[in-house]
């Protein structure tokens, strides 16, 4: 007879973070940025970058190595970034099956139909990144407070 293990999700999470719940997050927002990076890279490639500043607004482990890869392609002007070149960069790296493989990008690709609200979806993440680190300031000063905090989100 088989023996039912349960597997626990494993999410990196800040210093900080209230260990029994969730951050507060958007997958699909973080989804829509990352697709918006895919499709139009010469407008949104800049603009996510200048607007985030960083791999810590996205929640999903996966998304954040893919914003990652994304922006070392851009990084370095002689690769282009698209679709073939993420994907051959996350398997040259050893990360793409982790990332869902060439399927996971190509949902990620087909998941929004323009980019014209680019803007808009990195200032929501950029909302959930700074209440994030509220939370966790708060809790480093005293854990009522971030339960307060918590609740309000």
């Amino acid at each position: 007879m088989a023996e039912f293990v349960e597997k626990k999700s494993v999410t990196a999470r800040p210093a900080g973070i209230l260990p029994d719940r969730a951050q507060p997050h958007n997958l699909k927002v973080e989804q829509a940025v990352l697709a918006a990076m895919l499709r139009e890279p010469e407008s949104c490639v800049d603009t996510v970058i200048m607007f985030l500043h960083g791999v810590d607004v996205f929640y999903s482990h996966v998304h954040r190595e893919i914003y990652l890869t994304i922006r070392a392609l851009h990084e370095d002007n002689s690769k282009a970034v698209d679709l073939v070149s993420v994907s051959h960069e996350l398997q040259a790296r050893g990360k793409l099956d982790a990332v869902g493989g060439n399927a996971y990008l190509a949902e990620l690709f087909n998941s929004i139909s323009t980019t014209v609200n680019i803007e808009a979806w990195c200032n929501i993440l950029k909302k959930y990144a700074d209440t994030v680190y509220r939370i966790a300031f708060v809790r480093a000063k005293n854990k009522d407070d971030a339960e307060d905090i918590t609740q309000e989100v």
